[in-house]
Order: C-alpha cells, then sequence, then structure tokens
C-alpha cells in the first residue's frame, strides 16, 4: 500500500492542486450553480482551461462510477495521461468496487492517450482510489468542445 502511495505521488499533488483550488464549504442543498470542471495539464502542472458543470456533466460523471469494474493496480501521470479533469459533484456519490464501498464528492478523469483511462476519487477520510471504468468519455468531450481538438483523438476501439 505504502508503495502504490509512493508512485502515485504525482497524480496526488496533481488532485491536492485542482482540490485546493476550488475548495469551499461542501453545501449539496444549495442552489448555487456547480462548480466548474477543470482541466490539469500534467506537464505543465497547472489548470489550463474550466468548463461549465450542469446536469448533463453531472450525469455523464456519475455513469463513469456507476461503471467502474476494479481498482487499478497503478496510475502514472506523465505524457501517457496528459490530462486529468476534475469534476466537483453536485451530491456525494456512493461507489462500489469489488467489496469496495466509499462516497466520493468529486471526480478525477484520467484522460489518456495511449492507456485507459482511469478515475481518481477520494472517499471521505480522503484516501485515494484509482478505478478502472467501462463508460466511454465521447460525450463529455463532444459537450467540452474538445472532441477532435489534437490530444484529443480516437482509439482505434472507437473511445476517446
Amino acid at each position: 500500500m505504502i508503495a502504490r502511495i509512493v508512485r502515485m505521488t504525482p497524480v496526488l499533488l496533481a488532485a491536492a492542486m485542482l482540490t485546493l483550488s476550488a475548495a469551499v464549504p461542501v453545501a449539496f442543498a444549495s442552489t448555487e450553480p456547480l462548480k466548474p470542471i477543470q482541466m490539469f495539464d500534467t506537464a505543465a502542472g497547472r489548470v489550463v482551461r474550466s468548463f461549465d458543470n450542469d446536469a448533463q456533466i453531472q450525469e455523464m460523471a456519475h455513469g463513469w462510477l456507476r461503471s467502474a469494474y476494479a481498482l487499478s493496480p497503478r496510475i502514472k501521470a506523465d505524457k501517457e495521461c496528459p490530462f486529468v479533469f476534475r469534476v466537483p459533484l453536485d451530491k456525494p456519490a456512493a461507489v462500489h468496487v469489488k467489496g469496495t464501498s466509499l462516497t466520493t464528492h468529486d471526480v478525477f478523469l484520467f484522460y489518456c492517450r495511449d492507456a485507459e483511462h482511469t478515475l481518481l476519487v477520494f472517499d471521505e477520510q480522503r484516501r485515494p482510489y484509482v478505478l478502472l471504468f467501462k463508460a466511454d468519455i465521447t460525450p463529455f468531450l463532444q459537450k467540452t468542445g474538445l472532441a477532435g481538438q489534437p490530444g484529443f483523438a480516437r482509439k482505434p476501439d472507437g473511445r476517446s
């Protein structure tokens, strides 16, 4: 477990930066607009874009979590996964993966060019979990206007 956390240090730093940049008290019954989606460039080491967060994005993010099927054995934030998207959730989401259950408030989508996309979530005690999932992220890329942009090409299997 310690070795896995050490390997995840760059990932955890990226997620912490995204989380701290939008640290706001949690108010799930609020009528305030949703916190924006942030796009973190792992090479630049900073948030490079923000996107509006709406009900359609929320449904996509909850769908990613519902399609999670395993804990990932590893994650590596480098040129293989150049972008991380922080999607704040409108309400806490329960995640159940192979005997592990947790509740999360944010979803971090790792966009990987030649590897399987992964999700990073934190439980109530801020412990990290990297998840493999099956949902197609093409609708998310289309909604954010990134589909077809350089760096966001489709994979041979048709998935983004």
